[in-house]
């Protein structure tokens, strides 16, 4: 009898956990992988939305093809009066149903970015399916309808690989920064600091050796012709475009600057660095600098963080004085002349014009922030020790009183190795 009932139990127990009510085919479901967001010329919005096609995404994604690029996604966009209504308005056009669940980039263009993102993030809060690891990016100078239509990934078919490999070639150099939108929303919601959010460019040359979905380089005649307007800074010195030819359009050198969350101001690539510098971000990349003893030629560090930045600050009243101090190690990479730099007695001379040169773009760049009366370094935590309450931080007005410091900046660096010869090679004379 006692058999018997558990027999019964169990297969009572096993119609109860069979069946598949709340299944969720994925042959049901179009995966949205990217998506734009543009203010549209009658004051709506323009949604794109990047959907999956898993056709046409090769078991070999992650190399390219000599056909070019495989239609591994198409853009459907939808005119609306928000990103709700539109992504509505999508699936009733789609034959599958949206999912966000693999979003993992939203696109806004500068215009809109200059109003304000606030009111256009709240649908990406409340709905389950997106997810704060999404990266967020503005359009520079254009629409992010743009940035994705003129995109031309170098090696990669997926948009998932293309943009994870972006968000880490851009950590490797420091030239910009991609944040998620949970880290954008703690910056946001914050007191005494300013948001920050990367800067993705078209650059026009390479746009216009864009031939369908290859890119093919001019002739260097032509070439040359084309970037002498762009040689007079360093490349990324500006936001302007860097002069170059091939590989995909889009450039990612730089930043937007966030207050209350409208974008008040573009950061160059080289200021970016900075940015990483002072609030911590930075870990390595290539620099280059003016020779000491020729302005003719150049030299090249690759400059690594060894301690975090020290800033102090000491209250003179309401106005405070700042006084930070960078530490970085440096590894040769170039020297251009043939001074013997690498020696006990010269080698101070290449940090000397190192330290000269960064403690002068720290002083500029926090100058830049001062005028626009932003704090993107979040340089108020070096005084939230010394405040008592969380009440009295946020009520410190920290941003007023930061535009009117006295700033001042020191860069120590040492140079640990010059790399796998001491002297640049000179040739014997004749």
């Amino acid at each position: 009898m006692i058999k018997f009932s558990a027999v019964v139990i169990i297969l009572c127990a096993m119609i109860c956990l069979t069946g598949c009510w709340d299944n969720r085919e994925v042959e049901t479901r179009a995966f949205v992988m990217t998506m734009g967001v543009d203010r549209s010329n009658d004051g709506n919005l323009d949604v794109i939305f990047r959907i999956a096609v898993p056709g046409n995404i090769s078991q070999k994604g992650g190399q390219g093809a000599q056909d070019g690029i495989p239609e591994v996604t198409k853009p459907v966009t939808v005119t609306a009066r928000s990103i709700a209504e539109a992504i509505g308005i999508a699936s009733a056009n789609v034959e599958r149903r949206l999912d966000f669940r693999h979003l993992r980039l939203v696109v806004f263009g500068e215009k809109l970015a200059k109003e304000g993102l606030g009111p256009h993030l709240d649908v990406l809060v409340r709905t389950p399916q997106f997810r704060r690891t999404v990266y967020l990016w503005v359009a520079k100078e254009g629409q992010a309808r743009d940035i994705f239509l003129d995109n031309v990934p170098l090696l990669e078919k997926s948009i998932s690989r293309w943009v994870e490999g972006i968000e880490r070639t851009v950590v490797d150099q420091g030239f910009s920064r991609i944040p998620t939108l949970h880290e954008f929303l703690i910056e946001t919601e914050s007191k005494n600091v300013s948001a920050t959010l990367p800067i993705v460019g078209i650059n026009q040359l390479v746009k216009s050796e864009k031939e369908g979905e290859k890119v093919v380089p001019v002739p260097t005649d032509k070439y040359h012709d084309k970037i002498s307007p762009l040689t007079k800074e360093p490349p990324a010195k500006t936001t302007e475009d860097v002069p170059r030819s091939g590989g995909n359009p889009l450039e990612f050198l730089g930043i937007a600057i966030l207050h209350s969350g409208k974008m008040v101001e573009k950061w160059s690539g080289w200021d970016a660095r900075i940015f990483d510098l002072l609030r911590d971000r930075y870990r390595r990349g290539f620099w280059t600098f003016t020779d000491p003893s020729d302005p003719t030629k150049t030299f090249t560090v690759e400059l690594n963080r060894s301690r975090p930045p020290h800033v102090s600050i000491e209250w003179n009243g309401d106005q405070p004085d700042i006084f930070i101090e960078v530490n970085l190690e440096g590894n040769i990479r170039e020297i251009e002349s043939y001074e013997p730099y690498v020696t006990t007695e010269n080698i101070h001379l290449l940090e000397e014009e190192m330290e000269q040169k960064i403690s002068q773009e720290i002083v500029n760049v926090v100058g830049k922030a001062q005028r626009k009366k932003v704090d993107p370094f979040y340089l108020a935590r070096f005084v939230r020790t010394s405040i008592p309450t969380m009440q009295e931080y946020d009520n410190l007005d920290w941003e007023p009183r930061f535009s009117t410091a006295r700033v001042s900046a020191s860069a120590n660096i040492m140079i640990r190795r010059p790399g796998l010869q001491i002297q640049t090679p000179t040739p014997n004379p004749m």
